[in-house]
């Protein structure tokens, strides 16, 4: 495996975590799982302008709290700037933390996270953002590689060692310059990024601990999750999407047993699922291949908007009672005029997939800024304008066939993955 890491090594390798301060830890003691995250400033909940708030870490323990299934949690051995190096020595030394030293608290944990490796490479790097430039010494660099493999594996083996019963995570790293310009810099950057990741998958693999991937998960909109550019750390929405797809990829709390890892649009229902926004009857199906109904569509969208909390007009449907689940978000929605007054509402009718491109442009109030020509949409049809909206805002981009299907019903799946996207269009 050296051997191997070594020639990966004649490549540069730099993606840095900031230094921050120590975490603080979060704790309760009750029947459940006991999770242990150790690490860096990811862990720890370091903000993009150098404050403290929640990490990945938090809301996923969050999240297991508010499903019953959390006995205990505790960050407080993840330290800002920790390299692999520094949480060996911990656990070597067996540090004492404010409830509890480290060996106990790996010995007592039902699940352990760890994430490290990227600030062995911070004393070699010299950053300047401005020009976008990263150099590094390459000649330290299958050596800081080799650092990497052997901390994390001997890390690994104490942990096994002490709790050979604990399920142990190894998270890699997202890309976490998006902010550069300079392309031959992203190019090099990347492949740094991909290089430690597979270190990490590597020796998680071989000590048989799952390895979770965050490689890409903030490139398709970065200004969302990684907004200060003189910064790598992300917003709490992103702790929030690392926490939702360390969820999916670890399945510790399955969610939808019909929504595979490898289903195309696993990540959009996931992260939404872990916002509380999907409206779905059971609480281990999504029926993600399934129409939509009006009402859910409704629900869905207004937990998805920032609104105040005054209670609506009733909007008078014959078919909407006020005891209705749904009364309160199609009354609402129709307050705003997103959804039009009339007779019925038909709540459990099927929503076409232009009602939905029409709901979706006047929520979140999108322009279009281009015509997108679709074969069956011509410029007759009624919902031609919320269409383009959509497609020029990138939230949809139509079938292979240059077909939109506007009388198509909107699958459970497509609202999720227009909902998510249509979220990210402002930010």
């Amino acid at each position: 495996m050296n051997k191997r890491l070594n020639k990966w090594g004649q490549l540069l390798l730099a993606f840095i975590l900031v230094l921050g301060g120590l975490s603080p830890a979060s704790a309760s003691t009750k029947e459940g799982i006991h999770y242990v995250a150790l690490g860096d400033s990811l862990t720890a909940g370091q903000t993009p302008y150098r404050q403290w708030d929640k990490g990945y870490a938090d809301f996923v323990a969050d999240y297991l709290d508010k499903k019953g299934q959390l006995g205990a949690f505790t960050k407080e051995f993840a330290i800002s700037g920790y390299t692999s190096s520094d949480l060996l020595h911990d656990i070597e030394t067996n540090k004492m933390g404010k409830s509890s030293t480290i060996q106990e608290a790996i010995t007592k944990a039902d699940m352990i996270t760890i994430h490290v490796g990227a600030n062995d490479f911070l004393r070699e790097a010299n950053f300047d953002y401005e020009n976008g430039k990263v150099t590094i010494d390459s000649t330290k660099v299958p050596m800081l590689i080799n650092q990497v493999t052997e901390n994390v594996n001997a890390i690994l083996q104490h942990i096994s060692v002490m709790n050979p019963y604990a399920k142990v995570y190894v998270l890699g790293y997202y890309y976490p310059f998006p902010h550069l310009e300079n392309t031959d810099q992203e190019r090099v950057l990347r492949m740094m990024n991909a290089l430690i990741n597979n270190a990490l998958m590597l020796t998680s693999g071989e000590n048989g601990t799952v390895y979770i991937s965050f490689e890409n998960l903030f490139d398709t909109y970065p200004a969302a999750y990684l907004p200060n550019a003189q910064d790598i750390h992300p917003s709490l929405d992103g702790y929030a999407f690392m926490a939702s797809e360390f969820l999916r990829q670890s399945n510790i709390s399955a969610v939808f047993n019909d929504v595979p890892n490898e289903f195309w649009a696993a990540k959009e229902i996931y992260y939404l699922a872990y916002k509380d926004i999907l409206q779905n009857r059971d609480p281990h199906t999504y029926e993600p291949n399934d129409a939509i109904t009006r009402a859910d569509a409704a629900s869905m969208l207004v937990g998805s908007l920032i609104l105040d909390k005054s209670m609506p007009l009733d909007p008078g449907f014959k078919d909407v009672p006020n005891t209705h689940e749904a009364y309160y978000a199609i009354a609402k929605l129709t307050q705003m005029s997103i959804f039009q007054k009339g007779e019925k509402f038909h709540p459990e009718k099927e929503l076409t997939r232009a009602q939905m491109a029409k709901i979706f442009t006047l929520a979140f109030q999108l322009q279009a800024s281009s015509i997108k020509e679709f074969k069956d949409i011509p410029t007759s049809f009624w919902a031609k304008e919320y269409v383009d909206a959509l497609a020029s805002n990138h939230v949809t981009t139509g079938y292979t066939d240059g077909s939109f299907k506007p009388n198509n019903s909107t699958t459970r799946a497509q609202f999720a993955a227009f909902l998510y996207r249509s979220l990210h269009v402002q930010q």
